[in-house]
């Protein structure tokens, strides 16, 4: 079974962190209306904890930014359907949450995290990671197993189940920093959606309504914490740039051929 175009897959969400190393007093809600130059639609914070979130819509989906001492965090979700009575049949067009092609909304949060680095305010970096969670919806379950040795250097019986692959490859750095390592972190599954009915009257009963199979790769790409002192603020960008470029590749070949 051939592997697949990276345009083939869906994204379910993105992850950008910044391990900083001193506190900043800017909180969450500043760097979401410096970066979006539009107030949030919801602010929260724990001033006892030092942390605060902000969340608003942000196309293709939400765009969520939390602090807390020692990291910020941006994410990019699906923004999610409200709750809707289906009266025993599933609503049209309900489907897994997802950001869309991995293309586009890869492009989308990449311009996000360049756009945010390169604010001048932005506390002293230590670490740089680049997460997200991409599928690809597969005809059954035995399908999807019958993909995953193009991606896996393992043979999955294809009547398997809970089946989880996991790994590290690290590997040098390609910008002038001197011991700059990247781990290249990727874990590969099959996943099943499931649209579930609750009914809250009288009694607790709930209906399924069938389940959508994907083949499944969470990745994690980040400057590895043996690096000490800060990164260059100049070289932000080039990193984050190289994150980039780490997952997509992963995406795209698997760690089958590594």
């Amino acid at each position: 079974m051939p592997r697949l175009a990276f345009s083939d897959w869906t994204a379910e969400q993105f992850r950008c962190t910044a391990f900083i190393l001193h506190g900043s007093a800017l909180t969450a809600d500043y760097w979401w209306t410096k970066l979006a130059d539009a107030d949030p639609e919801e602010v929260t914070s724990n001033p006892r904890l030092g942390a605060s979130q902000a969340v608003g819509k942000y196309e293709p989906g939400k765009l969520v930014v939390t602090t807390q001492p020692g990291r910020i965090d941006w994410f990019l979700v699906p923004d999610m359907a409200e709750t809707v009575p289906i009266q025993g049949q599933v609503p049209p067009g309900l489907a897994a949450p997802t950001l869309g092609c991995a293309v586009e909304s890869f492009n989308a949060f990449s311009d996000i995290s360049r756009k945010w680095l390169a604010f001048e305010d932005i506390p002293q970096v230590n670490r740089l990671a680049l997460g997200g969670v991409l599928t690809h919806p597969e005809e059954d379950r035995r399908t999807a197993y019958l993909r995953l040795p193009e991606y896996v250097p393992v043979k999955v019986d294809p009547e398997s189940t809970d089946f989880l692959y996991q790994i590290n490859l690290p590997t040098q750095s390609r910008l002038d920093i001197t011991g700059l390592l990247i781990n290249r972190l990727s874990k590969w599954s099959v996943s099943m959606f499931k649209l579930v009915a609750m009914s809250m009257q009288g009694e607790l009963t709930s209906q399924s309504f069938g389940a959508t199979i994907s083949l499944r790769c969470e990745i994690d790409i980040n400057t590895a914490q043996e690096f000490h002192g800060e990164l260059p603020k100049d070289q932000l960008i080039k990193i984050v740039n190289e994150l980039d470029e780490y997952g997509r590749g992963l995406i795209a070949n698997g760690v089958a051929q590594q």
